[in-house]
């Protein structure tokens, strides 16, 4: 007999489908080995394009950070913090990496 959740499916990204897309884009494919085999760009250049579009929106932003360091493997904020270590997106997407993916400030 086939049970039927009493609860809906929420994903961390919640409704916001352009960060959808671009975890869905990062995700590492069935028949390719190792993240971003096979592509072109940088592997943190979605993430980076996702976070330039976000604007002054702070709330998205956190959230998204948030969101991206909990999902993204720790690769992709090392890579594109040494391809490109003055930027300010890659240094807080790092920053919440080593955090653990959490926009709240360290307890005492």
């Amino acid at each position: 007999m086939l049970r039927r959740r009493s609860f809906p499916l929420i994903r961390p990204e919640l409704d916001d489908d352009p960060l959808h897309t671009t975890l869905t884009e990062l995700r590492p494919a069935q028949q390719l080995h190792g993240l971003g085999a096979g592509r072109t760009r940088p592997p943190w250049e979605p993430v980076a394009d996702l976070l330039r579009t976000t604007g002054r929106d702070w709330d998205r932003r956190a959230h998204r950070l948030a969101v991206l360091a909990q999902r993204l493997p720790a690769a992709i904020s090392q890579r594109w913090i040494s391809d490109r270590p003055d930027d300010g997106d890659a240094l807080t997407l790092r920053a919440f990496v080593e955090s653990g993916g959490s926009a709240s400030s360290p307890s005492p």
